[in-house]
């Protein structure tokens, strides 16, 4: 009966699927009500929550949602995921089913966390703001750069390695691609290692494509 659960989105789409045939087997009733709890998700995430949805939300409160959570042992808070993007219509189909799944971010040279979204600072699609005493930064060809006490020193008697990712200002390389909303909210877009440059010298990530 946890209350927390941290985990890849790999486990998240399991369970939606385990979910989603649970559903199948109680009939139509059930059914249309996990149709309109992702909707209601759906609808959510894209910033179109209005007052008509109130009424779809409390039927759902007293219905879909107490099973759902049930499931998950009764005394959830909060879904965390991590090691891997996660697919928006996972995030659509959890938050409608009444449980917020909270993606953070961070590297094995970060120990692990460099930011994380929270109840009281989210944003959909992100993967948070930066921790206390972390520091990011962008940098020119894209890649996400960061400094704070969690950042390692070095590669084990491997001066050559950390050379490549770590600079004389402590700046660490994280070697993903991304960039900072107005509000410092951290949205991923690719690996650099991965990006794709066409003859006509465009840079195109192939995550958005594979997700």
């Amino acid at each position: 009966r946890p209350t927390f659960m941290i985990v890849v989105p790999r486990l998240f789409e399991i369970l939606r699927d385990k979910l989603i045939k649970a559903v199948e087997k109680q009939g139509s009733a059930a059914q249309f009500l996990l149709r309109r709890a992702i909707r209601l998700g759906e609808r959510q995430i894209a910033g179109k929550s209005s007052p008509k949805n109130l009424p779809v939300s409390l039927l759902l409160d007293l219905t879909l949602r107490p099973k759902v959570r049930a499931r998950f042992g009764g005394r959830i808070k909060a879904l965390v995921s991590g090691g891997a993007p996660l697919n928006l219509k996972i995030n659509q189909f959890f938050n409608g089913a009444g449980l917020n799944i909270l993606e953070g971010y961070g590297l094995t040279e970060t120990s692990p966390i460099l930011t994380a979204n929270t109840f009281h600072h989210f944003r959909y699609g992100s993967v948070g703001k930066a921790i206390p005493d972390t520091e990011l930064k962008i940098a020119e060809d894209g890649e996400i750069l960061a400094r704070g006490p969690q950042v390692m020193l070095g590669y084990y008697k491997n001066e050559a390695a950390t050379s490549e990712v770590l600079d004389a200002d402590g700046w660490f390389a994280t070697g993903d691609i991304g960039h900072l909303d107005e509000d410092g909210f951290l949205f991923i877009t690719d690996r650099k290692k991965d990006l794709i440059v066409t003859a006509g010298g465009k840079n195109i990530a192939p995550q958005p494509i594979e997700n």
